[in-house]
């Protein structure tokens, strides 16, 4: 295979991931599978996204909606770049996969819908 083809679409990426969150449970035991799953930061680097610590994120869209699911929600559907969302929630999987040292809360995996679902949304618009 190419490096450049990708492995999944864009909308089949958000809309598996959208499923998995919202049937999944912030405490269930799927969830620390998902943050150990290296199937999910290869999806990531065939669509494009960076892990960057956020920055990109919090420099366009501020430490609020980075860190918060109701300051997310306020600016989300001014957010029309597909790779800002795609490389936020690519350096959120790591934050908890590799620093947080505990697992997703419930307005963790709020933050993870609403950015999913977006991304849904952007990817139908082409």
């Amino acid at each position: 295979m190419r490096n450049d083809i990708p492995l999944i679409t864009l909308g089949d990426f958000a809309q598996k991931y959208l499923d998995f969150f919202e049937r999944t449970a912030a405490e269930d035991r799927e969830m620390y599978r998902f943050l150990d799953d290296m199937a999910f930061p290869d999806e990531c680097c065939s669509l494009g996204f960076k892990m960057d610590c956020g920055q990109s994120f919090i420099r366009t869209c501020g430490e609020d909606a980075w860190r918060s699911v109701d300051g997310l929600q306020r600016i989300i559907d001014s957010i029309n770049d597909k790779k800002l969302l795609g490389s936020a929630i690519f350096s959120q999987w790591r934050y908890f996969n590799h620093w947080a040292g505990s697992g997703l809360k419930e307005e963790d995996r709020e933050w993870f819908i609403v950015m999913f679902r977006r991304l849904k949304q952007l990817s139908e618009s082409n």
